[in-house]
């Protein structure tokens, strides 16, 4: 007899939470490998007095991902990590807009929707996770 393979319905939401958040990361990844190159090692920055910044913001991998969790999370980003690069490499606003739509599309499709998905389900509709339970002795 082959046993009953059923699980209930939180596990399915944290393994949808799983993978929102793997997709997360590698949209993180990825733009930050784009802006350490476009940003973080661009030689405008030498001799500039925003040098310093834009290095610890953007100057390696992990620091870029770091910096675009922040903006994922929309604190403070504009002003301490967006806008002094914007005043030197303009074309760069294109790659923060699209990061900002990208990551707040991701979080809100992937996160928020699977929830409530989750929770929507009929709360009278009885699951076989239910009949286990159901058909279980009570001590």
């Amino acid at each position: 007899m082959m046993p009953l393979r059923c699980r209930p319905p939180q596990l399915a939401s944290l393994s949808g939470l799983f993978w929102a958040f793997v997709l997360l990361l590698v949209l993180i990844y990825v733009y930050a490998l784009i802006f350490t190159e476009a940003v973080g090692k661009a030689e405008i920055w030498i001799g500039r007095p925003e040098e310093e910044d834009v290095r610890a913001f953007y100057g390696t991998v992990p620091r870029s991902m770091y910096s675009l969790f922040q903006i994922m999370s929309l604190e403070s980003w504009s002003m301490a990590l967006a806008r002094p690069i914007w005043e030197v490499q303009g074309w760069t606003v294109s790659l923060f807009v699209s990061y900002v739509l990208l990551s707040g599309e991701t979080r809100t499709r992937d996160i928020v929707g699977r929830e409530v998905s989750s929770l929507s389900e009929s709360p009278n509709e009885v699951t076989s996770f239910d009949m286990i339970l159901l058909a279980s002795p009570v001590p």
